[in-house]
């Protein structure tokens, strides 16, 4: 076998050094980006928000002699494919992009991620990480975090939500259907934006008055409906998917500021652990190992049970926190010690 592939089990990449720097002005953390990838071996991915920095962060590249191309939406397919085509090949050193980038892109040899603004959650930082060393060698994920650009992503939080007007229509359009409308019908019916008609669809299989496939597309529709029942669920659940992306922000933003192991914020995000300090991130880098000796009162994954909020899974513990994901709001962070008496746990 001349390339062995190289399996990684569960979520650590302990070849990615994890970094987070929190800056008070835009030109700052973008002056401090442009220095660490003048310092950084290519190739690199450079993600930003919005298609205006990806293009100005890829000129001020240029201008230190770096071969950057900026890569986003608003470019003709045919470039972006000649793009990436080309950072595939080696013959563009690093991409600034926006999420629209990464997709399908497989390239081993990634050194570094850096993401000048903070994403919507843990889950598509993580993804965007996971570009980097895919051939097993060092590669370094840092995070440049100016809080002010938590505006933005709550923006894009709160983008989704259909008023109950609407979702009483479009649930009296679709009862009434013969046979299930396109998503292209839809939107031109309700000049809605695709997000909001996912939303609103979203609502309405949730009350269980469409079925959908995994493609989005509606497949049947349950004739003879409680509609107004309907349109109640159907709030309902958009009320809870805006709470739970609002607390996958908090945890994110949480990641950003936190003193503690990053590595393990994130592994435990995801249900796993580890007891020392990793060595691989900024937080950690030239401490000794410690054994976190803070009371773990409930195990990692377990369900618990809390007065106010339901059921819950406990997800991660950092110091005298613990934080749960609840069924209803979502990802929620408390003093250990304040909520013991406040929860039953259901496994042991």
């Amino acid at each position: 076998m001349d390339r062995p592939v190289k399996l990684v089990k569960g979520f650590d990449r302990p070849y990615i050094y994890l970094g987070a720097y929190q800056f008070s002005e835009e030109t700052e953390k973008t002056k401090h980006l442009i220095q660490a990838v003048v310092e950084e071996q290519p190739p690199g991915i450079v993600y930003v928000a919005t298609r205006r920095a990806a293009e100005a962060i890829a000129e001020q590249l240029g201008e230190k002699e770096i071969n950057a191309v900026a890569y986003h939406a608003g470019l003709k397919a045919i470039s972006r494919e000649n793009i990436q085509q080309r950072f595939m090949d080696g013959d563009v050193d690093v991409i600034v992009a926006t999420t629209a980038f990464g997709m399908g892109i497989d390239k081993s040899d990634v050194r570094f991620v850096f993401h000048h603004n903070i994403p919507g959650s843990i889950d598509a930082y993580y993804q965007g990480i996971g570009r980097a060393a895919r051939d097993g060698a060092l590669a370094t994920a840092k995070l440049f975090y100016l809080p002010d650009d938590m505006k933005l992503q709550r923006f894009f939080t709160g983008g989704g939500q259909v008023d109950e007007e609407t979702l009483a229509e479009l649930a009296e359009l679709l009862e009434a259907a013969s046979e299930p409308p396109t998503e292209v019908q839809l939107l031109e019916h309700f000049n809605l934006s695709a997000a909001k008609l996912s939303s609103a669809l979203d609502g309405l299989e949730a009350s269980g008055l469409i079925e959908r496939g995994s493609d989005g597309e509606i497949l049947a529709i349950a004739h003879k409906t409680d509609l107004d029942k309907a349109v109640d669920q159907a709030l309902t659940h958009q009320t809870r998917r805006k709470q739970f992306d609002k607390s996958r922000l908090e945890m994110i933003r949480g990641y950003a500021e936190t003193t503690a192991c990053r590595r393990n914020y994130i592994l435990s995000y995801f249900g796993e652990s580890i007891a020392m300090l990793c060595g691989g991130c900024d937080n950690c880098e030239g401490k000794l190992e410690e054994t976190i000796t803070y009371s773990e009162p409930f195990p990692l994954g377990s369900t618990i049970i809390h007065t106010n909020f339901g059921k819950g899974q406990v997800m991660r513990y950092e110091e005298d926190k613990i934080n749960v994901l609840f069924e209803t709001v979502g990802y929620k962070t408390f003093v250990t010690e304040m909520i013991e008496h406040a929860v039953t746990c259901l496994d042991g």
